[in-house]
């Protein structure tokens, strides 16, 4: 009934496609600045960097938490460094990394290896930096979320490490700082019960 109308690819038609791509890519870098006020206030950038997060910018947003870090980096701003890192490891748990719009990963569950791996790096880097400061509550938090990366990767053992670190980070906070208490979600009286639950939910024995 209806007549063929294609014809094989030539290398003209080649050619003109991949310009067509290529112009393509262009917009959309071009688009993903849009609505972005430039500053070099490395605080502000971190603010844009959730409201393009928020808006499913996530390629933008990951550029924003660079940009970031580079400028705390450059005003000895170590915390602020860390806090960067820190946003992207969450950022590339939820999207993945390499994510131009945002698509969050809705198996809270999975996660492949490579993905957890390359958020964990981050979370890595902010907790170098907290050790150095001797802020071992943060050192606990970041612990803790590098064995949820493994947890969720199906990796057991190093997940059961991670939190064990985490436990130790906590008690070195509380040891110093009798009156710091984490907020833990409702039902979990101690920050102990806490990572015993982790460990549980990882199959750690």
């Amino acid at each position: 009934m209806f007549r063929r109308l294609h014809r094989p690819y030539t290398a003209v038609h080649t050619s003109r496609l991949i310009a067509l791509c290529v112009s393509f890519l262009m917009m959309l870098s071009a688009c993903s600045g849009v609505g972005v006020v430039a500053t070099s206030d490395p605080n502000k950038k971190l603010a844009q960097a959730e409201d393009m997060q928020s808006s499913g910018r996530i390629a933008k947003a990951r550029q924003l938490m660079s940009e970031a870090a580079e400028l705390f980096s450059a005003e000895k701003d170590q915390e602020g460094v860390a806090e960067a890192y820190r946003r992207t490891a969450f950022l590339i748990r939820i999207y993945g990394d390499g994510t131009i719009l945002g698509r969050q990963n809705t198996e809270e569950r999975k996660l492949d290896v490579t993905t957890a791996d390359k958020s964990s790096a981050y979370f890595e880097r902010a907790r170098a930096i907290q050790q150095e400061l001797e802020d071992y509550a943060l050192v606990s938090h970041l612990e803790y979320n590098i064995g949820v990366n493994y947890a969720l990767s199906n990796r057991t053992r190093e997940a059961c490490s991670a939190f064990d670190r985490s436990l130790t980070a906590y008690r070195a906070e509380k040891t110093r700082r009798p009156e710091h208490d984490p907020e833990l979600p409702p039902g979990i009286a101690s920050f102990e019960a806490f990572i015993d639950q982790a460990r549980l939910e990882a199959g750690c024995a």
